[in-house]
């Protein structure tokens, strides 16, 4: 960042809205905001709008799914080809760190009906319903 400000690519202004919190003589900030102001300040900070137009599945994944810094190098100063696949892949990684025992399969003795049977009663009520609402109006 002090890089960049001194090849005048931004400015190190006062941080206004950044909420600083001192604990135990240890500076803590939320993430989230802060990251987003410091990529305002470069001009990194992803476009959702745009983004949503040219890649609507990237966009829902950026918004909703968890915060990675690839995020952040997908447009602007110090874009990366590969952040796409990276942001797509950060849910993956998180299972794969947290698995930590492989569990033994369980033998398959055959079709399970139960989804099968279960989808079909639904689908029994939902025409019952229909039926009974178009025979009471008549």
């Amino acid at each position: 960042m002090y890089i960049l400000s001194y090849l005048g690519v931004c400015d190190l202004s006062p941080v206004s809205h950044i909420v600083f919190v001192f604990v135990a003589s240890t500076l803590q900030v939320d993430y989230v905001p802060y990251c987003d102001e410091l990529a305002n300040e470069i001009g990194c900070k992803p476009n959702f709008v745009k983004l949503f137009f040219s890649d609507p599945g990237l966009a829902l994944q950026c918004f909703f799914g968890p915060c990675t810094p690839s995020q952040y190098r997908l447009m602007g100063p110090g874009a990366w080809a590969g952040a796409k696949k990276a942001i797509e892949d950060a849910p993956g990684n998180v299972i794969y760190a947290t698995k930590t025992r492989v569990l033994p399969q369980k033998e398959n003795n055959g079709p399970n009906t139960a989804p099968v049977v279960l989808k079909l009663l639904i689908l029994l009520v939902v025409v019952v319903a229909i039926l009974m609402r178009f025979f009471h109006e008549t």
